[in-house]
């Protein structure tokens, strides 16, 4: 009789392992998952981040591009403006100051205003 209770005994203990070690793997399955569900929202926030970043980029370099010829137009209009006086002092006639004021005044009035407001 003992030898049955101690083979019961063996058997309760050897069920209660494998019951054990199939509760441990499903524990490690579920890890597992939760691990490569999170890897992949990661994932997605990157390329989510990368998406806004290019958008951002562009809209930086367009804007870099919008000053650069801003920036082209005013030293082309000084160039213009510094030739022009030039050539006036070496006539030494300043009739010709009166067409300057009245290009000034029609590019300050039609180009300018159509040009971006700096930041």
């Amino acid at each position: 009789m003992m030898k049955a209770e101690a083979e019961r005994a063996r058997e309760a203990d050897v069920i209660r392992a494998k019951e054990e070690y199939h509760e441990k793997v499903r524990y490690q399955q579920e890890l597992e998952r939760q691990l490569e569900e999170q890897e992949l929202n990661k994932q997605k926030a990157y390329e989510e981040f990368l998406k806004e970043k290019l958008m951002i980029d562009e809209i930086v370099r367009k804007i870099y591009e919008e000053d650069m010829r801003y920036d082209s137009l005013q030293v082309s209009l000084c160039r213009i403006f510094w030739v022009y006086i030039e050539v006036l002092v070496n006539r030494k006639t300043w009739s010709h100051v009166v067409p300057l004021i009245h290009f000034l005044e029609a590019f300050t009035q039609n180009l300018l205003p159509q040009m971006p407001d700096k930041v």
